[in-house]
């Protein structure tokens, strides 16, 4: 019923909120892991997810999740059924070798053992090591990329891997040294 509350209010206006949407909080049973204890998720709406040791926390991955959609998308209906869509991956596909480095050095994991598209981002990895803060890993992040890159991504953090891969890739590039060539007299390089 409130999946049909939701549909028809949404009619009345134009820029939806995560607050237009059916929400549904629950503890999960069988967690392993404190991080995932408490669930929350957008009735009807396939892969929108949050997780957290409490409700609250939960409910805030779920927001953080759903902003992150918003930005980068176009939002769904609220109260409609949205199916799981596998996303993409030809985007971060073009920047293979600068992934499999970083999530070495940065994320401290395989790249091949996860799974990653071009709609992943680093938000996607804040549980990954304990932190209960999620401001806390973005530091740690922020900060590693920066000693192992030299660069400073605070600006592109909540945004897809393929942007933050981008960003270090030209301060790379910014780097390198240009080569000039005195070609009778002309200079080329």
């Amino acid at each position: 019923m409130e999946k049909i509350i939701k549909r028809l209010t949404s009619y009345l206006k134009k820029d939806w909120d995560i607050n237009d949407y059916p929400i549904e909080l629950y503890q999960n049973e069988n967690a392993g892991e404190d991080n995932v204890k408490y669930g929350a998720l957008i009735k009807g709406w396939s892969g929108m997810v949050g997780h957290g040791e409490t409700k609250e926390k939960a409910f805030e991955n779920l927001k953080e999740h759903f902003k992150l959609f918003k930005d980068n998308n176009e939002l769904p209906r609220p109260g409609t059924n949205v199916p799981l869509r596998f996303a993409l991956t030809s985007e971060l596909e073009n920047y293979e070798n600068k992934a499999v480095d970083f999530f070495d050095k940065i994320l401290r994991l395989n790249y091949y053992d996860c799974f990653v598209s071009d709609e992943s981002s680093l938000t996607d990895f804040e549980s990954l090591e304990g932190d209960d803060n999620p401001e806390d890993f973005k530091s740690k992040i922020i900060k590693r990329v920066s000693d192992n890159y030299g660069v400073d991504i605070s600006d592109t953090y909540d945004k897809y891997l393929t942007d933050v891969f981008d960003k270090i890739k030209r301060a790379e590039e910014a780097r390198q040294p240009t080569t000039a060539c005195f070609c009778n007299g002309a200079v080329t390089s």
